[in-house]
């Protein structure tokens, strides 16, 4: 049994922008957007691609693993639309900007993703409003290019609006993955990294812990790991039904070693390269891993 690879003209097998193929999302006619109170707003221009994950795991948006729009969150929507304002020469529309709605979102932590559509320059809003309609969130700017992925934090509330924040990429991010078709199926993955120069830091008694690869993702609360001895920092137990065991080992000079090992997760039909977005507190990374079959 092997995992099939996606067929694509070119393979870029590279760090944040190693992506085979990135087709442009589908233009189509906007639903109305949820701009009342209890919502979550993005808006970026068609540089980018976006994708939201929400607390539950559920994503919004332009997923790269499976080349296509997905709509998993309730009552959101993810489309194409025309940019606000008009042109100096009088009446036409703006360039056409990606817009993600998110009306009654759950609290919690959203991950938003900025995926290179093409290259060049990108400018990303984020508009959050609480239960009273106040509207908080931030603006970003940036330079794209294909498949390079830029990483957010949305900490929502319906209280008190949304706190967005921008997470420092990893200077250095290498994986591996082994899938396991017994009985029950597995996988392993390892991940070494390296804190990037505006990174605060990485503690992984305090700090939380996200990992996805392909459809499977799981966010490890902060406090979840014991240390041993020798330094090195473990997670044993079960998050959603899913039986989990994590090991970090820290290194000199903001450097970090990771093994997950996961069991009744089947990844044996998954296409090849698989997805891999982690999250070590405020720093993140995303990339293709070609996985092995055991």
């Amino acid at each position: 049994m092997k995992i099939s690879r996606r067929l694509s003209g070119v393979f870029f097998p590279l760090l944040l922008s190693a992506f085979s193929f990135v087709p442009p999302a589908q233009a189509r006619q906007p639903q109305p957007a949820a701009i009342g109170p209890g919502s979550i707003k993005i808006v970026a221009d068609t540089t980018v691609h976006l994708l939201v994950t929400s607390p539950a795991g559920l994503k919004t948006g332009f997923d790269p693993s499976s080349d296509q729009d997905v709509i998993q969150i309730p009552l959101s929507d993810y489309y194409t639309g025309a940019g606000s304002g008009n042109n100096s020469s009088g009446g036409a529309s703006t360039p056409a900007v990606k817009r993600l709605d998110i009306p009654s979102p759950a609290s919690g932590e959203y991950i938003l993703e900025a995926i290179g559509a093409q290259s060049g320059p990108f400018k990303l809003q984020v508009t959050a409003y609480d239960s009273q309609g106040k509207g908080s969130g931030a603006s970003f700017v940036g330079t794209a290019t294909l498949g390079a992925t830029f990483l957010y934090a949305i900490a929502y509330s319906p209280v008190r609006g949304a706190q967005v924040s921008a997470l420092a990429p990893f200077s250095r991010f290498h994986a591996t993955v082994n899938v396991y078709s017994g009985q029950p199926p597995s996988f392993m993955a390892t991940a070494d990294i390296h804190l990037g120069a505006g990174s605060t830091g990485f503690n992984p008694l305090t700090d939380r812990v996200y990992f996805r690869l392909a459809s499977y993702s799981v966010t490890i609360p902060p406090g979840s790991f014991t240390e041993d001895k020798q330094g090195d920092y473990h997670f044993h137990g079960e998050i959603q039904s899913v039986p989990l065991v994590v090991r970090i080992a820290p290194e000199l000079g903001g450097k970090f070693a990771l093994r997950f090992k996961v069991q009744v997760i089947d990844l044996t039909a998954a296409i090849n390269p698989l997805r891999m977005v982690l999250i070590l507190g405020r720093n993140a990374g995303a990339k293709l891993v070609n996985a092995a079959v055991r």
